[in-house]
């Protein structure tokens, strides 16, 4: 992957780049992250990708992706590595986090790339044990995560937060909600034990307990199923958001400062992932990100649709692979998301003189076939009859091999696809 590059549409202008994965064993064997200095919505942006330069040397960057210059104070993508991998962030702060507790988290395959299990007591503590880390007690901030949860945890199971050493008094935090003493400004006076519920909250001018914290609560996390939550905090206005997936389901304004003890009960100041203690949150935890500037809607839902599983909004439209002793001319399959009377029609453009037939496999993203069938190439049109077939609807890959008249495949072809009969 040294070679790998990409550029503006106007195919000169780099764009910065990050390699997270890159298994070619498995299917969905590549993550990489790309910045784009502008996003239009309702429009069609593209970028160039290029590759073939055996001598070129990578410029795989994660701090270039998550420029602290932009914003970014803190990214914990997880990269490849085994399971006992070290946490390291990707920004060019390189926070190095610290496991502990029993068992420790470890690296699994995640919503994109690796991402961070818990299955009882552990987490993953960033920052410093003897003072503040300024990067990570920002006045504007928007912090962030991809979940998983396995099942309910007593208590007050946290996400993220960022609090004191002995766990106690948090400054900021995405939680679930189990506890009723804490007083939310969004759904009622006095939010009562809802073990289903999440929140996203601040400490505020704290009592000498600790306890006067604002949160925005009401989005029910389902188990068994990826969830981004986000909470943007903008000190100039004073206003607070929380953010479930891409909806906005809570917000409140309140100009008092975040708090940060100068003194923490514990000693120690930590970006905790995971929570503490037994806090803990039991399942998958992914892409946590932490910045100085409280981003709007738009940047959030963008996460979303982008980062979501089974996403539809980035494509990239397949290349033929090219067989031994062929030209090298490229060609391209494109497969209409539209599924009409039963059938799924396959636009196939080949160079080939002749065309004899195609084999077709319908596979879902884990590999698994649900569909074969070979078919006439020679009008360049395909079509796969799916009906009767029990097919669900979901995010499929779509592969075609084709021969040339005489039993040797000379073109094999992959496109990602939409099914939604």
């Amino acid at each position: 992957l040294s070679d790998i590059r990409f550029a503006k549409a106007d195919g000169t202008t780099p764009l910065p780049y990050f390699i997270e994965r890159f298994d070619p064993t498995a299917l969905d064997s590549i993550a990489i992250w790309v910045l784009m200095d502008t996003v239009k919505g309702g429009a069609s942006n593209q970028i160039t990708m290029y590759w073939g330069n055996a001598s070129a040397v990578t410029k795989s960057s994660s701090s270039s992706v998550f420029d602290t210059a932009k914003g970014f104070e803190l990214a914990m993508e997880f990269p490849q590595g085994g399971a006992n991998a070290q946490f390291t962030d990707q920004t060019q702060n390189a926070f190095a986090g610290k496991r502990s507790g029993q068992p420790v988290p470890k690296k699994i395959g995640s919503i994109i790339g690796q991402g961070m299990y818990h299955s009882g007591d552990g987490n993953v503590a960033i920052g410093s044990i003897t003072s503040p880390t300024p990067q990570l007690e920002p006045a504007s901030l928007t912090v962030s995560a991809w979940v998983k949860r396995d099942g309910y945890r007593s208590f007050y199971p946290r996400v993220v937060s960022y609090d004191d050493g002995a766990g106690v008094a948090h400054s900021y935090a995405i939680a679930e909600n189990t506890q009723s003493n804490y007083t939310s400004l969004i759904v009622t006076d006095t939010i009562t034990t809802q073990p289903t519920h999440v929140e996203f909250t601040r400490r505020d001018n704290p009592d000498s307990n600790g306890n006067a914290y604002i949160g925005s609560t009401s989005a029910i996390l389902q188990d068994q199923k990826w969830t981004l939550l986000t909470g943007t905090t903008d000190a100039a206005t004073g206003i607070m958001n929380f953010y479930f997936n891409d909806s906005l389901i809570g917000t409140l304004t309140d100009m008092g400062p975040i708090d940060y003890p100068a003194a923490p009960k514990g000693g120690d100041h930590y970006f905790n992932i995971g929570g503490y203690s037994q806090n803990t949150f039991k399942g998958t935890i992914d892409d946590v990100r932490l910045l100085r500037v409280a981003k709007d809607a738009d940047w959030v839902k963008l996460s979303y649709l982008t980062q979501k599983e089974d996403q539809t909004i980035v494509s990239i439209p397949a290349v033929g692979v090219l067989m031994p002793g062929k030209s090298s001319r490229q060609y391209s399959l494109q497969v209409t998301p539209t599924y009409r009377n039963g059938q799924l029609f396959i636009n196939y453009r080949s160079g080939l003189s002749r065309q004899a037939n195609a084999h077709c496999r319908m596979y879902t993203m884990s590999g698994h076939t649900v569909l074969e069938s070979s078919l006439d190439a020679s009008s360049g049109l395909l079509v796969l009859n799916l009906a009767g077939k029990g097919i669900a609807p979901g995010v499929y890959i779509l592969s075609v091999n084709v021969g040339d008249g005489h039993g040797k495949i000379v073109q094999s072809l992959k496109s990602k696809f939409s099914y939604l009969p």
